[in-house]
């Protein structure tokens, strides 16, 4: 079928702006995972980064708090899958494509207005599109299932002073690899260990 220039348009608008979706999808089950590893905390929200990279980086850093190697070496491949699902929902977004104008064959394909380095257009299909719209959506499944399963082993043995939490402001941050919760006089390291204040 040779699809005229209004379709394939069409085709290229739509596809860009469920990979748009996708991609705030994946960053919300960023979100989500970054406070999973905070833990329960009233400040989680507000320290919680408002972009990508930050997410990306500090999730990163926490994930070595995990102590069983298989799981943080899963832990640790979704993470590498996001950032790269990520970078190329930015590669996509951020160009002006250009249909070929091939008639004849039922595939579409654009080039970049913006050429490489090496001078040759860059290229983008309409299975780039399908695999970049699923490559996003993948890795918000699977970075929101492992918030899902951090989030249950921590919420499971949190400290024994209820009160703390509802009735406390508590701060809450990384340093280095340590993820740590304060009430001030009390130091919770991940995974909920007590340890002297500072």
């Amino acid at each position: 079928m040779d699809h005229t220039a209004q379709e394939r348009d069409d085709y290229l608008n739509l596809m860009i702006g469920k990979i748009v979706r996708a991609d705030v999808w994946l960053e919300q089950q960023m979100q989500f995972l970054y406070r999973a590893f905070l833990g329960p905390s009233i400040a989680a929200r507000r320290l919680t980064p408002d972009n990508f990279r930050d997410l990306a980086e500090g999730a990163r850093r926490m994930m070595a708090s995990i102590e069983d190697d298989a799981d943080r070496d899963l832990a640790n491949g979704a993470l590498t899958r996001a950032r790269a699902a990520h970078k190329r929902r930015a590669e996509i977004v951020h160009d002006m494509w250009l249909h070929r104008g091939e008639s004849g064959t039922e595939s579409m394909a654009w080039d970049a207005l913006r050429m490489v380095p090496s001078g040759r257009p860059q290229t983008l299909t309409d299975a780039d599109l399908a695999t970049a719209l699923s490559d996003l959506n993948r890795s918000a499944i699977s970075i929101g299932m492992l918030a899902q399963k951090i989030q249950a082993e921590t919420l499971q043995i949190p400290p024994d002073d209820d009160e703390m939490w509802s009735a406390r402001e508590l701060s809450a941050g990384i340093a280095g690899d340590i993820i740590f919760l304060s009430d001030g006089g009390r130091v919770f390291r991940f995974p909920w260990q007590e340890g002297p204040g500072s």
